[in-house]
């Protein structure tokens, strides 16, 4: 495609590359940098998770959130630890370098596990929906022929089994004891065996092949390698170090199957990030509440549901005027910060609100959310200021599984609402006669 066959060509520069590292090594560099530094948070006791004997004790220094739920912390070094460990499991029970291993659950600490634990085998992980149907499973067992699939619980594990016996597959169940059977079972494989499968992958081996919806016919297998999780995770390091830096804390609770929470999840172990998980809805708010995560990711209809649940609640109470005042003041504060100039008047209003309203709305979301990551559709220009003058930054981005998620994001710094932000640096991003979208 000739440059002048192209519109609008917009192209971020590439500052240094890293065009080595794999994901492993990512997280070998922040577990050197700050080993005890805590890289995972688990709503577990920690007699729950997967017994190792030389995995120090969490349980006399769990994070104490200021509600009756404990999240426990796991340091880089505990982290690696486990996933090592649980990489050999995978070894010892016939794991090959290069083979498809599937993961079949909900977003959960287990599932993380599991997909660093087959990255460090040296193979690659097939994520499934928890929700897929009979036709969508039986169709992703035959077209990778996975002979290994992790799942949740024996619920998903019999919702596979017919469509995968004759195949001879074998399954990998991670609730209850089962990770401790595993981990049990792979003793036997030395540290060397383990180095080797790490040596045997490059930037260029394939990380994960996730299926998304085609515009016809099945869903088809995207292959993402390694150097496309670490390049587009340095990319956004760069563009919006605001989210992801040392120390931060990020909830999940998007299905871990799609591109977009896989790449937060790389991001932010790789960032500094403190990850945990959570994939019951219904208990969300009673966990950002606990956690108090400092940013969050969603669709455009969660941070939708936020607002429309924060009305419904004013109007209940008989305040859905004040809450209609305090929208239009978080608006058109948000709106003035554009032109650098806001009037005295407005920032009183603006203050008055952040007592009455806005503070309580963050209280809802754990009260340290400062940035929120919005992707899969437009969030709305209305919206996108009302956040903003409530103090919650909502970036929006562009991207595509087949371009490992973000192509652009709009930063904090020089937003401008309504539009998804600047190609991340080392993309280029143009717009055909036609309309279509080159990258």
């Amino acid at each position: 495609m000739t440059q002048s066959f192209m519109r609008q060509a917009v192209t971020s520069p590439a500052g240094d590359v890293d065009t080595e590292s794999t994901i492993p090594d990512l997280l070998l560099a922040r577990v050197a940098a700050d080993p005890t530094a805590p890289v995972i948070a688990v709503p577990h006791a920690p007699d729950t998770l997967p017994n190792m004997s030389s995995t120090p004790d969490t349980s006399s220094t769990p994070n104490q959130a200021h509600s009756s739920h404990q999240w426990h912390e796991l340091s880089g070094t505990e982290f690696l630890e486990q996933v090592r460990a649980t990489a050999k499991g995978l070894i010892a029970s016939g794991v090959q370098s290069g083979e498809l291993v599937g993961i079949y659950g909900q977003t959960s600490y287990e599932w993380t596990l599991l997909d660093y634990a087959i990255w460090f085998a040296g193979a690659v992980s097939v994520p499934i929906y928890a929700t897929s149907g009979r036709e969508q499973l039986q169709w992703i067992c035959e077209d990778t022929g996975l002979e290994t699939i992790c799942v949740e619980n024996n619920n998903y594990r019999d919702s596979l089994e017919p469509l995968a016996s004759e195949f001879g597959r074998r399954f990998i169940t991670w609730s209850f004891a089962e990770l401790d059977s595993l981990i049990a079972h792979g003793e036997h494989i030395s540290d060397e065996e383990l180095e080797e499968r790490l040596s045997s992958l490059t930037q260029d081996s394939t990380a994960t092949v996730i299926y998304t919806s085609g515009t016809t016919g099945r869903a088809k297998g995207c292959r993402l390698t390694h150097a496309n999780f670490v390049q587009t995770t340095h990319s956004a390091m760069a563009l919006v170090p605001e989210v992801a830096y040392p120390g931060a804390r990020c909830l999940l609770f998007l299905p871990l199957a799609h591109i977009f929470a896989r790449f937060i999840e790389v991001l932010s172990i790789s960032a500094g990030v403190v990850l945990a998980h959570n994939s019951d809805l219904t208990t969300i708010t009673d966990s950002l509440e606990s956690y108090r995560p400092t940013f969050i990711l969603g669709v455009p209809r969660v941070f939708e549901k936020v607002f429309n649940s924060a009305l419904a609640k004013a109007e209940k109470n008989r305040q859905g005027m004040i809450f209609r005042r305090a929208e239009a003041v978080a608006v058109a504060y948000s709106r003035r910060l554009d032109t650098g100039r806001i009037p005295l008047a407005l920032k009183a209003q603006h203050l008055l609100f952040d007592r009455l309203v806005y503070s309580k709305l963050r209280g809802v979301l754990g009260g340290k959310v400062t940035s929120a990551v919005s992707g899969g559709g437009p969030l709305g220009d209305h919206l996108g200021h009302f956040f903003r003058g409530v103090g919650i930054h909502v970036l929006e981005g562009y991207g595509l599984t087949e371009t490992t998620a973000p192509i652009t994001v709009n930063p904090i710094r020089g937003a401008k609402i309504g539009t998804v932000g600047p190609p991340l640096p080392g993309c280029k991003v143009a717009v055909a006669p036609d309309g279509e979208i080159l990258v």
